[in-house]
């Protein structure tokens, strides 16, 4: 008489389980840090739009500290995130144009620069 034949159950391979809440609170945790990387390159893209548009001379901090170190003692600085992508601290703005707009642009862009006509 043959034996009824037991097959070996089949091993399945189980999937990575994990609530809907979980997945939210890892989505919100990525997009937090995704967020400032974006806002900090659109900021960086601002910054070379203006300096191609030849408005201004831009002198950046590590060529104005070598060659006036009395007259720029004040460290400038731009997040490090910044940095990481491309962009430099600029301590002097020379304006080209005077008028108002320019200015507050300048300004916005460029806060940790000196604007200097």
């Amino acid at each position: 008489m043959n034996a009824p034949r037991t097959d070996q159950p089949k091993q399945t391979r189980r999937w990575f389980q994990f609530s809907l809440r979980s997945l939210l609170m890892v989505v919100t945790l990525l997009a937090v840090p995704m967020g400032y990387i974006g806002w900090q390159a659109k900021i960086m893209r601002e910054r070379k739009a203006l300096q191609e548009t030849q408005i201004a001379i831009f002198h950046p901090a590590s060529v104005v500290r070598q060659f006036e170190p009395s007259r720029f003692r004040k460290r400038t600085t731009i997040p490090w995130i910044r940095k990481l992508l491309g962009d430099e601290a600029m301590q002097v703005v020379s304006l080209r144009r005077y008028d108002a707009e320019t200015i507050a642009r300048l300004r916005a862009a460029f806060p940790e620069a000196d604007l200097v006509p």
